[in-house]
């Protein structure tokens, strides 16, 4: 043992207070740990590539919800142009439409029909309602029946025109008076009666009556029904 005070060892010699100042300064001395050169580079990159692989990310996602709005805007426009053509189907169908395409107002027959002051203007008009199939002659008679045709489900108002010469008829035209629909037909005379027969869709429609009362029966398809009519013209 050495006393803190004492210059030197007394036994050996050696010098004690230098060797107490080197350990005080081994003890003092901070050892400051060394950091690699490139650790600062590496730390930049890694940053950046986390940076780039956010991006990335929120770009994916926006592209994914852009393809997602396109897609469902048209599946939209899709079901609405599909709902707008079968609402116009449902009109066409609820349109009685005759299987010659005649298309004329039945207002506009009417009409027709009252201004007529004699049986060879009525034969006029009867001419251009019918067009190129028309076969008019000086002893044409133009006729109008009105009445009504009655079923089990009601009466409705009909009328049928035809233009006669002699035995043979031309031009028959059936018309519901309040669905304003027409039907061409064949007419014929059979014995006491006129006999008008055509198609309504895809049923045959018939009417016969007698050829003085004008009274008779009608046939359309599987349901008959009676038909009652007074000569107009």
């Amino acid at each position: 043992m050495v006393s803190t005070r004492a210059e030197s060892c007394p036994k050996c010699g050696y010098s004690v207070r230098l060797s107490m100042e080197q350990r005080e300064d081994v003890e003092n001395t901070v050892i400051t740990p060394s950091i690699p050169e490139d650790a600062e580079q590496k730390k930049h990159e890694y940053d950046y590539d986390d940076f780039q692989s956010k991006k990335n990310n929120k770009t994916g996602v926006f592209i994914a919800v852009i393809v997602i709005l396109v897609i469902c805007c048209g599946i939209s426009i899709f079901l609405l142009n599909k709902e707008k053509n079968n609402n116009l189907e449902n009109q066409n169908s609820s349109t009685i439409i005759t299987d010659t395409g005649l298309v004329e107002n039945n207002s506009t027959i009417n009409k027709e029909a009252e201004q007529s002051s004699s049986i060879s203007t009525t034969t006029e008009a009867s001419h251009d309602a019918v067009g190129p199939e028309s076969n008019v002659t000086e002893d044409t008679e133009s006729i109008i029946l009105y009445g009504s045709m009655t079923d089990a489900n009601g009466t409705n108002p009909i009328e049928i025109s035809y233009d006669r010469d002699g035995d043979e008829l031309t031009n028959c035209i059936y018309t519901n008076v309040d669905l304003g629909g027409k039907i061409r037909m064949e007419g014929e005379i059979s014995g006491e009666n006129l006999i008008f027969t055509g198609k309504d869709g895809k049923n045959k429609f018939q009417i016969i009556i007698d050829r003085e009362s004008f009274e008779g029966v009608a046939t359309d398809g599987p349901k008959e029904l009676s038909v009652s009519l007074d000569r107009r013209y």
